[in-house]
This record gives C-alpha cells, sequence and structure tokens, in this order.
C-alpha cells in the first residue's frame, strides 16, 4: 500500500476492561471480540472505510468522510446491544482527523495516538472525537457534541479539544441521564432533579458498590457475599436478583434497566446513567477542580456513606474502596500541575487541593508559591513556604526540598525568578525494587534481619508507583534496583547497613546505617522507603507516606515479643508453633488493636493441620483463626497480609465468597507483590477460579521469573487444578520439595499424564517425607495419606476434589509403610 500521507479519519475501538473478562471466561471473551471484529469490517467496507488491523481487543479503521466514520460508529455500537443477548462489555471509540502513512499493512502517525488517546476517553458504549471532527459534523442530525474541555492526553499534551457525541450505544435512552450521586450518601435523581425514595439499605448499597467500581463489571458472587454474608451462597444470590429487579424498578416500570447483568457479572448501564464521583474525575482529566476536591475527608468518607451497617465485609470493601479513590484523585490533581501554567488560576485550584489531601505535599506547595510569584504575591508564596516548614519540622522533622527552599530565598531576596518547571517524563514501565538478603551476624540479629526485611516488602508493597520483588539471594531479577543489607550485634543492641545499588552498573544509589530498636522501628522503615522513592524518581509526600507504612505497637515490650514470636515460626517445631501462639495470645491480651498478633495468630492456626500432617482442621483452630483475622482486617483493612490471613480462615470453614471478596482485595492492594499474588493465585485456584489463578499467577512470574522455591510448590498446585499438568510437573520439581505435600502434587500430575512408574515414586517419595512430621493417631499408610491430602485444602469444586483423589490414587498402588520414630515430632 501507498505510504504518502493522507488526510483521513481514524476509528480507534477497544473493549472496555479486556484483561478483566479474560481473566473470567477467556473462551467467551474471544469468541465475543471475533464477532465484533466481523461486524466491524462488515460495517467499515459498507460506509467507504477501511479496516486496517485489530489490536486483539479492538481494531483501527481509515476512512475518507467523517459522517461516513461516525455513522459507522453508531452503527457498531447499535449492533453490540442488539445483537448481543448477554455482552460482557461494550467498546469504546475514539475518532480523529489527521495524516498517517500506511506501511505494509498497518498505519502509522501522530494522528493515529491522538485517536487512540480519544477512545480512552469515552464512555462504554460512548464515541469521543476531536475538533477537526466536530468541524465537519455542523450538518449532521440525530445526535449532539457535548464539549469536555482540553483533556490532558497521555505523551500529547492538551492542545486538542474534544468532545463526546451525546447519544452512545442506545437509541432509546432518554435525552438527559439518570444521575447517581455517592457523596454524602446514595440517591438517585431523575432527569429533571426530582429524588427518587429508595427505601431498601441493599438496593442503595449495590447501587453504591457498583458505582464505586469505574472500570467495568463486578462478579455477582463477590456482591452477593459482600451484602449478605450471613446467608447461604444460593440464597444470597437470590437476594441479589430480587434486588436488582427492585433497583431497576425505581427508574419505572418500561424503562431501560440501570444495573445490567449477564448472568455472573453486573455493571452499571452507563448510557443511562451519570455517577457525580465519575464526573468530578472526568473534571480532573479536563483540567477543571470541582469544588467538592477542595474537601477531601468529606467527600472520601462521605463515598457511599450511611450504609456501614449492612456487614462487616461490606465495610471493609468499602474503607479500601474510598483509599483507592484517594488514589486516584490525587493523581488526578497532580497532573493538573503539570498541564497548567504558573499564572493560571487552575493551577492554584489545583495546588490548593492538592494541599487539602496532603499538606506536606511538596509540588503542590512549589506550584502554588510558583503561582503566587508570577501573579505579583510575594508575600503569599512566602506564607506557603512558611506553613509547608511548619508543618514537615512539626510531624516529621524535614525541611523543605532544594527547589523551594531556593525559590523562596530568591523571593525573600527580592530577586528576579523564573523557576523553571520541568514536567517529569513518565516511565516506560513501572520501575521495580528487588529485595535481597539482609545478613545477619548470629541468633541475635537473625530475627532482627528476618522481620525488618518482611515489614520492608509489606510496606514497599503498599505503594503503587512500583513494582516489588522479593529475592531470596543477591541476584537482580531484572530489577532497576537491589536492596541489601547487614544486621550485625553492638553491644545490648544491632546495628543495620543497607544500600540500594544499581545491578547493571553497580553504583551504589544510596547508602546507610541505622541503629535498630522497637522505638526506631517505623521511623527507620520510613526513612527507606523515602530513599527508595528518590533513586526512582518517584515523589512520595511525607504525608502518604506516614499514612501508609504499617503501625508499631506505643508498648515497646508488646512489639519486641511479635519480632520473637515471628522467628519462632521460622522454625516450625511443635514447640517453637506452641510458644509462638503464647506469645501472640500475650501481645493480644495486653494490646487488643495490633493488628500484625492477630493475622499471626490467624495464621497459626489457618495452617496447623498442614504443619501437623495427619490431623484435621478442627473447629477450635477454625474459630480462633476467623476470629483474629477478623480483627486485623477491621484494625488494618489496607494491609493486604490481613486479607490473605481472612480469605484462607474463611475458605477453610466454606465461606468461598467471602474468600473471593478477601482475595480480589489482597492483590488490589499488592498488585505488584509476588508474595501476595501468588498466595492469592493459589487461593483462586482452590475455589475454582482457575482463569484467574492462572490469570494472577502468569502476572507475578512475568514480574519475578525467579520465584521462591515454596512458590513454586504453590504454583504446582495452581497448575494441576488448572488442569495444566507439565506445567505442575515442572513447577514442582523446581521447589527443591520446600513445602512437605509438594510431592503429592507432583504425582497427581504425573498420574493424569499417563506416567505411572514416575507417580508412584513421587508417591513414595510423598511418604518419606511425612514419616517424620506425621500427627495422625496412626503411622502414615497410603491410604491415610490420601485421606489426609484431599482433605487438607479448602478445595472448592467437587469435581477439582475429585480429580486429586483419583490420580493420587492411581500413584498409591501398594506402598510400604515407612518409620516413624517414637517421639512424633517434625
Amino acid at each position: 500500500m501507498q505510504n504518502n500521507p493522507q488526510l483521513l479519519v481514524i476509528m480507534c475501538a477497544d473493549l472496555v476492561a479486556y484483561s478483566r473478562h479474560m481473566a473470567r471466561d477467556e473462551v467467551s471473551t474471544i469468541a465475543f471480540l471475533e464477532r465484533n471484529f466481523a461486524r466491524a469490517r462488515r460495517a467499515t467496507m459498507r460506509f467507504g472505510g477501511t479496516l486496517v488491523k485489530t489490536t486483539g481487543d479492538g481494531w483501527i479503521s481509515l476512512f475518507p468522510s467523517v459522517g461516513n466514520a461516525v455513522d459507522c460508529a453508531r452503527l457498531l455500537h447499535r449492533q453490540v446491544h442488539r445483537q448481543e443477548k448477554t455482552p460482557p462489555s461494550l467498546f469504546r471509540i475514539g475518532l480523529h482527523l489527521g495524516e498517517v502513512r500506511m506501511e505494509g499493512d498497518d498505519v502509522f502517525g501522530h494522528a493515529v495516538n491522538i485517536a487512540a488517546r480519544l477512545q480512552t476517553l469515552a464512555e462504554p458504549g460512548g464515541i469521543t472525537v476531536s475538533q477537526p471532527v466536530t468541524a465537519l459534523l455542523r450538518n449532521a442530525s440525530g445526535y449532539k457534541l457535548e464539549s469536555i474541555g482540553r483533556p490532558l492526553l497521555k505523551n500529547i499534551g492538551d492542545d486538542q479539544s474534544v468532545y463526546r457525541l451525546v447519544e452512545g450505544a442506545d437509541q432509546d435512552r432518554p435525552e438527559e441521564r439518570l444521575r447517581i450521586d455517592i457523596l454524602g450518601g446514595v440517591r438517585m435523581k431523575r432527569p429533571g432533579g426530582e429524588v427518587l425514595s429508595i427505601r431498601s439499605p441493599h438496593a442503595l448499597a449495590l447501587i453504591g458498590a457498583l458505582a464505586l467500581d469505574p472500570d467495568g463489571p463486578v462478579q455477582a458472587s463477590r456482591i452477593a457475599a459482600m451484602l449478605w454474608p450471613q446467608k447461604e451462597p444460593k440464597k444470597a444470590h437470590e437476594a441479589l436478583a430480587r434486588t436488582r429487579k427492585l433497583a431497576n424498578s425505581y427508574f419505572g416500570q418500561n424503562a431501560p434497566e440501570i444495573i445490567l447483568a449477564d448472568g455472573v457479572m453486573l455493571r452499571l448501564n452507563t448510557s443511562l446513567v451519570a455517577v457525580d464521583l465519575h464526573q468530578i474525575e472526568k473534571s480532573l482529566i479536563s483540567g477543571v477542580v470541582e469544588p467538592a476536591l477542595r474537601r477531601p475527608d468529606r467527600l472520601i468518607e462521605g463515598l457511599v456513606a450511611g450504609l456501614d451497617g449492612i456487614s462487616p465485609l461490606f465495610l471493609t470493601w468499602l474503607r479500601v474502596q474510598r483509599a483507592f479513590w484517594r488514589d486516584r484523585l490525587i493523581a488526578g490533581l497532580e497532573a493538573c500541575l503539570i498541564r497548567h501554567e504558573d499564572a493560571q488560576p487552575a493551577l492554584r485550584a489545583a495546588a490548593e487541593a492538592l494541599l487539602q489531601f496532603e499538606p506536606g505535599h511538596e509540588p503542590a506547595s512549589h506550584a502554588l508559591m510558583r503561582h503566587f510569584a508570577e501573579t505579583g504575591r510575594k508575600e503569599a508564596a512566602l506564607r506557603e513556604f512558611s506553613r509547608l516548614s511548619a508543618h514537615l519540622d512539626e510531624i516529621y522533622q524535614l525541611v523543605p526540598g532544594a527547589d523551594l527552599s531556593t525559590l523562596a530565598a530568591a523571593l525573600r531576596g527580592s530577586s528576579p525568578t523564573e523557576p523553571d518547571r520541568q514536567k517529569t517524563a513518565e516511565a516506560p514501565q513501572l520501575p521495580q525494587v528487588a529485595v535481597g538478603v539482609i545478613a545477619h551476624d548470629g541468633d541475635m540479629t537473625q530475627p532482627i534481619a528476618e522481620k525488618f526485611r518482611s515489614d520492608l516488602l509489606a510496606n514497599l508493597s503498599r505503594f503503587r508507583t512500583w513494582a516489588v520483588l522479593d529475592l531470596a539471594d543477591d541476584s537482580f531479577g531484572g530489577a532497576n534496583y537491589l536492596l541489601s543489607g547487614q544486621c550485625d550485634t553492638v553491644g545490648n543492641g544491632a546495628n543495620l547497613g543497607l544500600q540500594l545499588v544499581d545491578p547493571q552498573t553497580r553504583r551504589i544509589a544510596w547508602s546507610a546505617s541505622y541503629a535498630i530498636s522497637a522505638p526506631d522501628w517505623r521511623r527507620v522503615q520510613s526513612q527507606v522507603v523515602g530513599r527508595i522513592a528518590a533513586a526512582l524518581e518517584v515523589y512520595i509526600s511525607a504525608d502518604r507516606l506516614a499514612q501508609s507504612l504499617s503501625a508499631a505497637p506505643t508498648n515497646t515490650a508488646d512489639y519486641d515479643g511479635w519480632l520473637r514470636g515471628e522467628s519462632l515460626l521460622l522454625r516450625w517445631t511443635p514447640e517453637a508453633d506452641a510458644e509462638a501462639k503464647d506469645i501472640f495470645s500475650e501481645i493480644i491480651s495486653r494490646s487488643p488493636d495490633f493488628a500484625p498478633a492477630h493475622a499471626s495468630l490467624a495464621s497459626i492456626h489457618n495452617v496447623r493441620h498442614i504443619l501437623f500432617p495427619g490431623s484435621p482442621f478442627s473447629a477450635e483452630d477454625a474459630k480462633a483463626a476467623r476470629v483474629n483475622a477478623s480483627l486485623a482486617v477491621e484494625l488494618d483493612p489496607m494491609d493486604a497480609r490481613n486479607h490473605l490471613a481472612l480469605a484462607w480462615s474463611a475458605a477453610l470453614t466454606g465461606g468461598f465468597d467471602e474468600a473471593a471478596v478477601h482475595l480480589d482485595l489482597a492483590v488490589s492492594l499488592n498488585p505488584y507483590s509476588p508474595t501476595t499474588t501468588i498466595s492469592a493465585a493459589m487461593g483462586y485456584a482452590f475455589l475454582g477460579d482457575h482463569r484467574r489463578a492462572a490469570h494472577v499467577l502468569d502476572e507475578a512470574i512475568a514480574l519475578a521469573p525467579m520465584l521462591r522455591p515454596h512458590q513454586w510448590c504453590y504454583a504446582a498446585a495452581i497448575h494441576f487444578l488448572g488442569g495444566q499438568d507439565a506445567a505442575a510437573v515442572e513447577a514442582a520439581r523446581r521447589s527443591g520439595d520446600q513445602i512437605v505435600d509438594n510431592q503429592g502434587w507432583l504425582a497427581a500430575a504425573l498420574a493424569r499424564q499417563g506416567k505411572t512408574s514416575a507417580a508412584q515414586e513421587a508417591f513414595r517419595q510423598l511418604m518419606v517425607e511425612l514419616a517424620p512430621v506425621w500427627a495422625g493417631p496412626r503411622p502414615p499408610e497410603p491410604e491415610s495419606v490420601h485421606e489426609w491430602f484431599t482433605s487438607a485444602y479448602p478445595i472448592r469444586a467437587e469435581k477439582d476434589r475429585r480429580a486429586v483423589s483419583e490420580c493420587l490414587r492411581q500413584a498409591m498402588q501398594v506402598q510400604p509403610t515407612p518409620e516413624v520414630s517414637d517421639s512424633g515430632d517434625r
């Protein structure tokens, strides 16, 4: 094809929430896409265009006519609605007129990039167009254009006026949409402003939960578990169906549904409803700061307010969602600092709003000072510098950065200043930090080094500005930086030396030495995280750092005891296990609000029947695990470890849908922590959500290909339950039998492959591994090992449990009974 520049209309289309749908149901999603690719080809040809290529979850087409491109986009949206009985989602479409070049079967040009960015601004089932397109649509009929301002287009800028084509995907929709307000509660309003009377708290909670998730559909089982955790799953789903029907009825008996379902997923019909929170975020994209952002505490805490009594699980989920929205809005305000010039009122509005969210946000303070300086208000700029200095000193014992201090000095000297506004370039990919070995010099410093490293991994994982790799050695796994250290005994205390190294060049980006004690623990953690952020050129305000780090109790004896208990658990002996349990129980009796002790105690109870093979999961352990894990989540809902503990506790007692909610929260809180996500992936596998399990595991391995040995054990179970026997065998063999049950998963996978001799050998090895740690009422025999293995895990689907059982029986045959010591100790 010719490669001379041509002036054409570019259509970029993209499926909403593609990754989520692929993880949930890959086969159905691919089939849906293929049907729509065929529709796109036919429609493009009908309107005189060319479909250049598909892009996995969308397509790019070219048209010589603006009107034909718009008509084609409208037709495609209508076809999805009319011809798909249960569409998994909708498409977003962006249209731009500009010069393009054809090279072979592909298209290039800045105009293509603009069209792709415009597509991201469209609502599901909607169309966005650029100013060059609208200039040629003045005589169009059947739709109207609505300006959304000049949003900042990623890597392009804000020199494009953008318009929304008002009609979306539904030709039968009213001219104005129903309004859902979730600030200060949940309210539904008709287009004229009439507030609908909704008396059902569960209907309000359902509407609010869907409105809080702007990125696509939500699994119905998750919502049912949150709204009716006390009901059996079947009864909860029936209650959800009734509540959805009730919510839809408020809009009118014959009106289109505002809550759509495709069987297992629910979503708001965004062609019919507008959500106040979403409008605030869209205004931010356009560079407009809504007044509500100036009162962040009221805004965030007011999201879906008044429904805390629905259930503890709903309240926990709501607290996490509020924190996520806080981060989203802060990110939007930070983008406004980049796009606006110093003298513009919009810059001041964004800076002042950010400082309401985080009073110590230095880039916002710097921007506000520049604005005042540029508009001739030198004294106001200096007052802002004094305010920031006092705040940082009083709370964090810090001083403002060099840029602010330099500007303040210039203003005090009445020197003319034109501070450079260097826009921070976006990193091409998420930076990665590998946490390697923190060595130690003896028994006293070993638990300190191990616990400091564990806490540091958890604290780093709370930030979504980098990915965190957990490495067992000083290999770097492709990371941008490697953190390692040495903990040494000094008198009666300990000294920790750390260094952050660029593995490629061996350049030391930062190094420091700290005296470690319980009172200094949080301060040192804060300084280390801050130093890593600086090395990666990622800004984290002192306020956000303080809010995000895990807290230590004021009683230093409790903290020291907790560290000692955690170190005991690493020994994996009955005596150490019992001693650690006593320590955590004693800490909780003195400091009941210390979440880590509750989570640690819950973990002891959750895995006792695995640590003591042959023993059942007792009702006493189940109750203790559930109580302590629930308290840990209630005390600190932003710690993914707490959600993992509660997820496993719920799953072990049959609360599978509740477990899925907590697994979702754990993954969303620490999406770049393989330690979190691989454990969650195994949880999804036991719950029968094999696509989700495989997706989460694949993402974790892509992030950190060099898994730790016990994580390969997890991977073996995930792969076997997902029907991937070759991958299960490979993972099991890479684990080095770090966990005692590993040979069982290997035997099952080999048996299903038909490799009988190898499967029998693996089962024999499982018997050998279990013999010294067996805690059953009689010596381990093939039948008792089979019974324990098939009942030890919270496997939800009977077909999955049956597969484990049948494959192990194939591997069992007749096995000799290994010798067992009289002591029965592990």
